[in-house]
C-alpha cells in the first residue's frame, strides 16, 4: 500500500485551547541558552527527597523500543536491532540543536498478530498493548512499532501522546509508529526515520506546523510561518498563506518526505524546553524538560532532592501541623542524656553481592554514619542509637529501588521494623535508569499515619563516610535526608517569596546552592544564602549547621507526628 504522510496525532481546537490555557498559566520559561551539555543535568523531582549527585548534567531521556510482530519475518514486523540503533542515531541528529540526546534503554519483542494489525488511536488493542508493555516513568519514551493494517490505524505512519496527557493516563504515554518507517524500511519515501522524529516532537509538546491553518495562533510558535494545510513531497516555494513567508516544508512537524525534513525552529526548541511546574512536581512530568528549564542555572552537585512539594501540599500540611502541634518538652542543647530524645536507628544494608562495590558496606561505616548524625544533630537534643544492622542480598532492590516504585515497596515491606519514632535507613545502589544519580530520599513525619511501611530514609551506599561519591562521602547526605524525616524543608523551598521553608531564621534563597559558594546572595534582603545549612545542596564539607528556628521546628514536628519528646 502506497502511503502518504499520515500522523494520527490530531488535537481538536477545543482541546488545544484548554491545553494552552493551562500551559500559559503554569509554564516555566528557561532562564538562558540551553546547550547539549545541559541535557545531562541529573534531576529528579518527586514527592520524596530524591537527592542527586551531578556533574553539571542529567541522564538523557531513555527510549524503550517495543517491537510488535505478527511473525518472525521482516515483513511480519520483526525488525532487526540494527534498524533500531540507526533510528536512535537519526533522532539524535534531528534533536541535536535542541540539546536532547536519546539513549536506547531496552528492546522488547512480542508476537501478537492482533496488536500488529489492529492497533490504532483509542482502540482496545492499543490499550492492551500499552498496559502490558509500557515501562519507566514520565521521562521515558516508549516506542511501539506495528503494522497499521486495519481498523483505526489503517494507513497511518504513526501517532503520539502529548506531555500534558500523562497525568490523566500514564499507561497511554508514548509513540506508536509503522515498523517499515524506520531507516532502511520499505515505506518509501518515509523510510529514513523522520516519522519517529515527527512523533517524538509531539511527545515533547510540539504541534503540526499547519495547526490552525492561516489564522489564529497556529502551532503556538511564532517563527514557523503560517501554513494552510499539510505539505507533501518537497514542494519548494510553496506558500499557502498570505504574509509570513513560504511554508515551512523542511520542518520536522510538517508532512513532507523524510528527505525533505531537516529542522526545528528556535521557537519550537524554546517551546519544547518549557514545562509546567504543576506537572513537574505533582505527576513527575518529563524530567528532561525540567532539566531544560533549569539549564541556565548550571547547578552542579546535590541537585534535585525531590522534596519540592507543591504549594498546595505545603499549605495543607502546615494547616494540619498548626492545628495539631504538640509542644516539645526537651531543652535544646541539654547535657543530660535522660532529658534528651533518643531515636532508635535500624540500618538495612541492601547489596547486590558481598563486595564493597556491590553495596556491602562494613559495620564500621554504618557506625561512623551514626556518629556523623549525632555530631550534626548535637544542638537539637536528639541522639541516634544504632539498634541493629540487617544485610540483604537482592540485586533488584539494590539496583532499582526508588521513590514510589515496586522494588522500594517490596524492600520496605520486607525489612521495616519499629514504630513511628524509629528511623529505618536503607542503603542501595540507585543503578537503574529511573534512579541513576540519586543520593537519597526520605519521607516526612506527617506521612507516617497514611503509609507507615513507607516511612524512612533511602540513601546511596557510597555516600556514607569514607565512600566513593566524591564531594558527598562524609555522611551529610544522611543528615540532609534525616532532616526531612524530622520535618524540615529545603532552605530554598519557595524561592525568594512566601513562607519558604516555614523557618524564620533561614535567609530566603532563590534556588539550591552547589559546591560551597561563599557570599552567594540570590534574594534581595534577608542576608546571604544559607549555603552552610544541612538542608541546602552544598558539598558535604560545606554543610555545618541547623538554625535555632529549624531546631524548634523539627522538635515540634517529631513531638506532633512521631511522639518523640522527653
Amino acid at each position: 500500500m502506497l502511503r502518504s504522510r499520515t500522523c494520527g496525532t490530531v488535537i481538536s481546537d477545543e482541546k488545544l485551547a484548554l491545553a494552552e490555557a493551562h500551559f500559559k498559566a503554569n509554564k516555566v520559561v528557561p532562564n538562558g541558552t540551553f546547550s547539549t551539555e545541559a541535557a545531562t543535568i541529573n534531576v529528579r523531582f518527586k514527592q520524596f527527597c530524591a537527592c542527586t549527585q551531578t556533574k553539571s548534567t542529567v541522564p538523557p531521556p531513555q527510549v524503550y523500543f517495543h517491537v510488535i510482530q505478527s511473525s518472525t519475518s521482516l515483513s511480519g514486523g520483526n525488525i532487526p536491532d540494527s534498524q533500531i540503533t540507526n533510528q536512535i542515531a537519526v533522532m539524535n541528529k534531528a534533536y541535536a540543536s535542541a540539546g536532547i540526546t536519546w539513549v536506547l534503554a531496552g528492546t522488547t519483542r512480542t508476537t501478537n498478530a492482533g496488536w500488529f494489525s489492529n492497533v490504532g488511536p483509542g482502540t482496545s488493542q492499543q490499550t492492551s498493548m500499552k498496559n502490558t508493555l509500557r515501562t519507566g516513568t514520565a521521562r521515558d519514551l516508549n516506542v511501539y512499532t506495528v503494522g497499521f493494517q486495519s481498523g483505526a490505524g489503517a494507513g497511518l505512519l504513526g501517532y503520539s501522546t502529548f506531555p500534558s496527557d500523562y497525568n490523566s493516563n500514564p499507561k497511554d504515554d508514548g509513540v506508536v509508529i509503522l515498523y517499515s518507517s524506520l531507516p532502511g524500511g520499505t515505506a518509501s519515501p518515509y523510510n529514513l526515520g523522520q516519522t519517529l522524529t515527527h512523533e517524538a516532537g509531539h511527545w515533547v509538546g510540539l504541534y503540526h506546523t499547519f495547526q490552525g491553518g492561516c489564522s489564529g495562533s497556529g502551532d503556538q510558535v511564532s517563527d514557523t510561518p503560517p501554513e494552510a494545510s499539510a505539505a507533501f513531497g518537497c514542494p519548494t516555494g510553496r506558500d499557502t498563506c498570505s504574509g509570513g513567508g513560504v511554508d515551512p516544508i523542511h520542518n520536522f512537524m510538517d508532512y513532507t518526505d523524510d528527505s525533505c525534513m531537516t529542522e526545528f525552529t528556535a521557537g519550537q526548541i524554546t517551546r519544547l524546553k518549557t514545562s509546567s511546574p504543576s506537572d513537574l512536581f505533582n505527576m513527575q512530568f518529563r524530567n528532561i524538560l525540567l532539566a531544560l528549564a533549569l539549564a541556565a542555572t548550571s547547578v552542579v552537585g546535590r541537585s534535585g532532592c525531590g522534596t519540592e512539594i507543591s504549594d498546595e501540599e505545603i499549605v495543607k500540611a502546615e494547616a494540619h501541623f498548626r492545628a495539631n502541634r504538640v509542644t516539645p518538652k526537651m531543652a535544646k542543647g541539654t547535657s543530660n542524656i535522660a532529658e534528651a530524645a533518643t531515636i532508635n536507628v535500624y540500618f538495612h544494608v541492601v547489596s547486590a553481592g558481598t563486595t564493597l562495590a556491590q553495596g556491602y558496606v562494613p559495620d564500621s561505616q554504618v557506625r561512623e554514619q551514626v556518629d556523623v548524625l549525632n555530631a550534626d544533630f548535637a544542638d537539637t537534643g536528639l541522639t541516634f542509637v544504632l539498634r541493629n544492622i540487617t544485610r540483604t542480598t537482592n540485586s533488584g532492590w539494590f539496583n532499582n529501588a526508588g521513590p514510589s516504585n515496586s522494588q522500594q515497596t517490596a524492600m520496605k515491606n520486607a525489612l521495616r521494623v519499629g514504630g513511628r519514632a524509629d528511623l529505618n535507613i536503607y542503603t542501595v545502589g540507585f543503578k537503574s535508569s529511573s534512579t541513576s544519580g540519586l543520593l537519597g530520599y526520605a519521607t516526612f513525619p506527617s506521612s507516617y499515619s497514611s503509609s507507615n511501611k513507607d516511612d524512612g530514609v533511602v540513601a546511596l551506599f557510597s555516600s556514607l563516610p569514607g565512600g566513593t561519591t566524591t564531594n558527598y562521602n562524609r555522611g551529610q547526605t544522611m543528615t540532609h535526608e534525616v532532616g526531612h524525616w524530622v520535618g524540615l524543608y529545603h532552605t530554598f523551598q519557595g524561592g525568594c517569596s512566601g513562607s519558604g521553608d516555614q523557618v524564620s531564621d533561614t535567609p530566603p534563597e532563590a534556588s539550591a546552592a552547589s559546591g560551597c559558594p561563599v557570599g552567594r546572595d540570590t534574594c534581595s534582603g534577608g542576608g546571604v544564602d544559607p549555603i552552610h545549612n544541612f538542608m541546602d545542596y552544598s558539598y558535604d564539607s560545606c554543610m555545618t549547621e541547623f538554625t535555632p528556628g529549624q531546631v524548634t521546628r523539627l522538635r515540634s514536628q517529631i513531638s506532633t507526628y512521631r511522639g518523640i519528646s522527653a
